[in-house]
């Protein structure tokens, strides 16, 4: 969270681990440099000016003051010496194994269709629409080709591709301009892509997309950066 310390400092009195351990001693505060002394044995500490893990004090029910009778006392507190009774459900496991693989195409489209089906309900935007763009030429041949998807006011290029002979003819703007119009024409007020750093991503800003964000790590030391676009507007 923005603003909130990374590290937090460990509490008085505990060690890390998160538990007040059994051999942790503290010096009492009456026997502290500046503490005003006191007489008697306050708190019901035994002398030596340290508490040990198995020093008993008394209740406080038994403390003068302290409300009398069963009705003040709390059902949830549990009789001294003993602990509560806690019940802890384990979800049942069913003997399963697990098995890496090459290219599963079943499994592909099982965790496709379970994840649509989860996003959609989640945001009420019902299943993406998909769509597609392409430039043939008079011979059939493809010279070039957009494909891409709608998700309620979002629209998503997938890929995008042009013929290295072709790819100085403006083809790929022709194709984004052609996505931009389907989109507006389908609600769409927002559109992303996303392009290596190898790619094009001054392609896309030329086109009046604006940088997201960029992850690292992709091959030989470049970045898969994230453009958007606001459309219809």
């Amino acid at each position: 969270m923005p603003g909130y310390p990374w590290r937090v400092g460990i509490p008085a009195g505990l060690i890390v681990g998160g538990r007040n351990s059994c051999r942790v001693t503290r010096r009492r505060p009456e026997f502290l440099p500046g503490f005003p002394r006191t007489v008697g044995n306050p708190a019901g500490l035994p002398e030596g000016g340290r508490e040990p893990c198995r020093a008993s004090r008394g209740r406080p029910e038994t403390l003068p003051g302290y409300p009398q009778g069963p009705e003040f006392r709390s059902s949830a507190v549990p009789p001294p010496g003993r602990l509560p009774d806690v019940t802890t459900e384990q979800p049942s496991t069913p003997a399963a194994t697990l098995q890496v693989g090459g290219q599963d195409d079943d499994l592909e489209q099982r965790l496709d269709d379970e994840l649509t089906a989860f996003n959609a309900a989640a945001t009420g935007a019902g299943e993406p629409d998909e769509f597609s763009v392409r430039v043939t030429a008079a011979d059939g041949e493809l010279l070039g080709g957009l494909t891409g998807w709608v998700w309620g006011g979002q629209c998503g290029v997938e890929m995008l591709w042009v013929r290295a002979d072709q790819r100085h003819a403006g083809w790929g703007s022709k194709l984004m301009r052609a996505a931009e119009e389907e989109a507006v024409r389908r609600g769409c007020t927002d559109m992303i892509v996303s392009s290596y750093t190898f790619q094009a991503p001054d392609f896309y800003r030329k086109l009046g997309f604006r940088e997201a964000g960029r992850l690292p790590g992709v091959p030989g030391g470049h970045e898969d950066v994230y453009l958007h676009k606001v459309i219809g507007s």
